[in-house]
C-alpha cells in the first residue's frame, strides 16, 4: 500500500498496524503522525518494516500527539534523511511528554539515527518489540476469518 500527503496524513484514535507499506511524504507538510489513542488502548498506531519516502526538500518528524495518550511505534522501518533528528513532537504541550508512548525499534537509514531523539521518546528493548504481533495488536479480534 501506498500513502501519501502533508501534515497528520495518518491520524487518529484507531489501532492500527501499517505493514510493510509506502508513506510518502509531500512538500508542505510538518508531522506523519498524529495518534489520538485512547487512555485503556495497549496499542496505537504500529508502523512494522515500512518505507518513509517523499518529495524533495521536505522536512518531517515521525509525529506528534493529538491525544493526551498518544501511542506510535515505528519498527524496523526505512527512514530516510528528511525526517528531523528529535524524530517525535510534543506540539507545544510538555505534559503530553508524560503520557504519549513513542517508541523505535532497528529502524534504518539517514534518518534512523537515535543519538538526537526526543528525551520522552524511546527505543525498544528486542523482547518489548517481540510483542508488536498481529495477534497481540488485535488481542481477540477476529483476525484472518
Amino acid at each position: 500500500m501506498l500513502y501519501r500527503g502533508t501534515t497528520d496524513f495518518i491520524f487518529g484514535a484507531a489501532t492500527v498496524l501499517f505493514e510493510k507499506c509506502t508513506i510518502f511524504c509531500k512538500k508542505g507538510g510538518s508531522y506523519i503522525t498524529a495518534a489520538n489513542t485512547p487512555k485503556e488502548a495497549a496499542y496505537g498506531m504500529v508502523f512494522f518494516k515500512c518505507t518513509i519516502t517523499g518529495e524533495n526538500g521536505v522536512c518531517y518528524y515521525l509525529g506528534r500527539p493529538w491525544g493526551d495518550f498518544a501511542k506510535t511505534v515505528f519498527v524496523q522501518s526505512k527512514l530516510p534523511a528528511f525526517i528531523k533528528p528529535e524524530g517525535w513532537h510534543n506540539w507545544g504541550r510538555p505534559a503530553a511528554e508524560q503520557t504519549v508512548q513513542y517508541a523505535e525499534y532497528k529502524n534504518t537509514g539517514n534518518g534512523a539515527a537515535t543519538g538526537k531523539r526526543a528525551g520522552w521518546s524511546r527505543q525498544l528493548s528486542k523482547e518489548e518489540a517481540g510483542k508488536y504481533t498481529m495477534k497481540n495488536i488485535f488481542n481477540d479480534w477476529n483476525i484472518g476469518k
